[in-house]
């Protein structure tokens, strides 16, 4: 009886231990490190919040505070070869077959639940939306969005895909986010939404890639944006549960002894 007690706790302290991250909450827009990597330990990848996720949610998602090797590169390409026609539709892209290639690398694989390109639903979540002019445009307050400008580099190395098409255009054509590049102060306007033909394989249909990853709370290492003093360390959310349940196997094994010393008598 006390082996099958203290498998019992063995099998529960992973689960007490994964409540630690669930509990956790993440605001859009705070900057965390993540343990990317299943395969090393690295100190930490930065990422910041696409999506708001509140307590008892397993999953949040983040945006790359970065580009991915292999950028820039064009969105698609037709290849006359096997008869794939250039498209728009991110899953059947050359865009997407790279980027998964970078982040399923062997020994060096992402962990996440789901990949992709930042969405029109993303922008429509935070509430962006087009201005009087037709124009996308990420403002002051979500700048983590913007392209992360890098000098010396030309933009198409920064500015970044996303997987919304410009349905008014005559050609097919997707997105690309764009850092301003004359913007002078922290207000005002970080970056637009232009359109980038993919009909035609030219410079102007080059951008850098900057995955969106929903990801298990549990490889987050730290949210930077909520480090104070008081911050909680979610310690008790797995010490309290692990407490618990050696009090109630201990009191099991008690009462085990007590039956076989009734039994005895």
């Amino acid at each position: 009886m006390k082996r099958l007690f203290l498998l019992l706790a063995v099998m529960l302290m992973p689960l007490s231990v994964k409540a630690m991250a669930i509990s956790e909450s993440f605001d859009v827009g705070d900057d965390v490190s993540v343990a990317l990597f299943s395969d090393s330990d690295n100190p930490g990848t930065g990422f910041h919040v696409l999506k708001e996720s509140k307590s008892g949610e397993r999953t949040v998602t983040l945006i790359y505070d970065g580009t991915i090797e292999g950028s820039p590169t064009i969105y698609d390409e037709t290849r006359p070869d096997d008869g794939h026609e250039a498209t728009a539709n991110l899953n059947d892209s050359v865009v997407y077959q790279k980027m998964m290639s970078v982040i399923k690398q062997d020994g060096k694989e992402w962990r996440f639940d789901t990949a992709s390109l930042l969405s029109l639903e993303d922008l429509t979540n935070l509430g962006i939306t087009k201005n009087a002019n037709g124009i996308y445009e990420i403002p002051a307050k979500y700048s983590f969005l913007a392209p992360i400008k890098q000098d010396g580099l030309p933009s198409d190395h920064y500015n970044y895909w996303t997987s919304i098409k410009d349905d008014s255009a005559a050609t097919t054509s997707v997105y690309c986010v764009s850092y301003n590049e004359n913007r002078t102060g922290d207000d005002g306007v970080w970056a637009t939404l232009e359109s980038r033909s993919i009909a035609s394989i030219t410079n102007n249909s080059e951008c850098a890639i900057r995955p969106v990853i929903v990801i298990d709370k549990a490889y987050i290492l730290c949210n930077n944006s909520k480090k104070t003093p008081n911050a909680k360390t979610g310690i008790n959310d797995y010490i309290v549960p692990l407490a618990a349940l050696l009090l109630v196997t201990a009191s099991a094994v008690v009462l085990t002894k007590k039956k076989s010393v009734f039994k005895e008598i």
